[in-house]
């Protein structure tokens, strides 16, 4: 068991220091919530269910087809496409410290520790936000991560299946790196989004996700009136269709991400309960212990209104 005692970090009891520099992870940055849909509560949807809950696809009527003059009506049917069940997943971590460690220490530091367990678990937090933007190539979930959805594909797939028949892609069959090219394909694949009856259900990317290694790619492709690399004085077509958000959780420096507005993608993370510290000491030792503890479970059912690439 970790346990803080004062032989740990000596010179903390020592005096003649001027400053402690503590590598503090108490104000981690928070980005998730501004890609992801957020649900809140220990039980969303009033019947839905406190351990876990189900969303379910249902996908709609085919068009009107033609009608010979005498001949009965063809009739058609609504038909379920899936289920995907988020299931939270209990995260957390604790500390422990002698009452010697805590009385005697001069410099502030251990009065901190219940602070920086709170931000040990918003960077986990964080963490899970973008588990299905890092691992939506593949269907491998667990520990609070549903990575397929209705169709029990990806979340980034170039063949979709749709439940009339035929596929449809929000991946470029080739991964491309991000450019002016690879952001036009991006935005094309979303505005031939077809539903799953095969009708017209586009989609515009008003967010580029991307890393810190292309935040000036991403800077030039969005915020420039005249096309990047280029002499030609031609216009930059991306120029006002879409915002940029640099994130520091993606597990590829390669990979960029285009997102539609929160109400037109179903990429969702469950706040079960929140991040929760609580105090408590051991009557035996006097041992202050801290520890916190979250649960939370994100995942994703329809794929529309997202693209992903890996980057060359």
């Amino acid at each position: 068991m970790a346990r803080m005692l004062t032989v740990n970090n000596p010179d903390l009891y020592k005096p003649g220091l001027r400053k402690v520099y503590l590598s503090a992870i108490a104000d981690v940055p928070q980005e998730g919530r501004q890609i992801l849909n957020v649900i809140t509560g220990s039980n969303p949807g009033g019947q839905a269910g406190r351990h876990y809950f189900d969303d379910l696809q249902v996908a709609s009527f085919g068009p009107f087809i033609g009608k010979p003059e005498g001949e009965p009506i063809q009739y058609d049917r609504l038909q379920e496409v899936g289920t995907v069940r988020y299931t939270p997943y209990t995260f957390g971590l604790g500390a422990r410290a002698t009452r010697e460690a805590m009385d005697d220490e001069l410099y502030g530091v251990m009065a901190k520790i219940a602070r920086e367990l709170g931000g040990a678990g918003a960077y986990a937090r964080e963490v899970q936000y973008f588990r299905p933007i890092n691992s939506g190539f593949g269907t491998t979930g667990g520990t609070g991560f549903t990575a397929s959805g209705f169709d029990s594909t990806a979340l980034f797939s170039t063949a979709h299946p749709l439940k009339r028949g035929g596929t449809n892609a929000n991946r470029a069959t080739t991964d491309m790196d991000l450019g002016v090219t690879a952001l036009e394909i991006a935005q094309e694949l979303m505005q031939t989004t077809l539903s799953e009856s095969g009708t017209p259900d586009p989609r515009h990317g008003e967010v580029l996700v991307v890393g810190p290694s292309l935040y000036y790619t991403a800077k030039e492709l969005t915020s420039s009136e005249l096309k990047p690399y280029t002499a030609n004085n031609e216009i930059n077509p991306l120029y006002g269709e879409q915002q940029f958000i640099q994130v520091h959780y993606l597990s590829d420096s390669d990979s960029w991400f285009l997102f539609a507005k929160k109400d037109k993608h179903d990429v969702n993370f469950w706040v079960r309960q929140d991040i929760d510290v609580e105090f408590d000491s051991d009557f035996d030792t006097g041992d202050l212990k801290i520890k916190g503890t979250a649960r939370w479970a994100v995942g994703h059912g329809d794929w529309r209104g997202c693209f992903g690439s890996l980057g060359a």
